[in-house]
């Protein structure tokens, strides 16, 4: 059953949740100035699963169960899923202009459907069978899943150039050559928006904010 917005919001206030902030515990942290934009952010991913007008980026049968869901949650089965999948992300960048929190998640499923496979053929474990069963109850219950994405684990006490292990700072020497160029060309692209749209309506700046959804799509 796809959860509306206010119904994933609703569901973190029945969590028994501890969380901890700048050494103190926050007794509401649903509500919690610092916490609560993210949490906003991952309740327009439902929201908009349940606007018609997105029904067909934001949604998807189910390979598993037959069952509508949220795409998050989403197995990739064609070339036409992977084109709607950055489609839908784009979608809730532009409706948030933040991180809305799914993306790694969603990877990792299907990251993990196919690598659980694998260690069960060469080991004879049952670890994919019980991934499978876990993703349905994720489908069905309309769940959020997270990912982490984090740096190969050395010294943390030496700099990523540092390191013993040369290959630990490669793909942070190479990010660079695409990371910078891109940056730079956001920067300019807003910094020159900037100045013409000092005293537009909002209509002037949807039209540009289409402009450039048009131009980069």
């Amino acid at each position: 059953m796809l959860m509306t917005g206010e119904q994933y919001i609703e569901s973190l206030r029945q969590m028994k949740t501890r969380v901890y902030m700048f050494g103190e515990e926050i007794k509401n942290w649903v509500d919690h100035p610092i916490i609560r934009p993210s949490i906003n952010c991952v309740a327009v991913t439902y929201d908009l699963a349940q606007d018609p007008e997105y029904a067909d980026l934001m949604t998807v049968k189910s390979n598993l169960t037959g069952e509508t869901i949220n795409r998050f949650g989403h197995l990739h089965q064609s070339t036409e899923d992977l084109k709607n999948k950055v489609k839908m992300q784009r979608l809730c960048g532009q409706k948030t202009g933040s991180c809305f929190q799914r993306c790694v998640g969603m990877d990792a499923f299907n990251a993990m459907f196919s690598t659980t496979y694998e260690v069960d053929q060469k080991y004879g474990t049952n670890y994919h069978q019980n991934f499978v069963e876990f993703l349905k109850m994720v489908q069905e219950k309309d769940l959020v899943v997270d990912g982490a994405m984090t740096d190969p684990k050395g010294d943390r006490g030496l700099a990523p150039h540092a390191q013993k292990d040369p290959d630990l700072f490669v793909h942070i020497k190479y990010m660079l050559f695409t990371t910078i160029p891109s940056m730079t060309l956001t920067l300019i692209i807003f910094l020159v928006s900037g100045f013409f749209l000092v005293d537009a309506s909002a209509v002037d700046v949807q039209t540009f904010s289409e402009g450039l959804s048009h131009a980069f799509h």
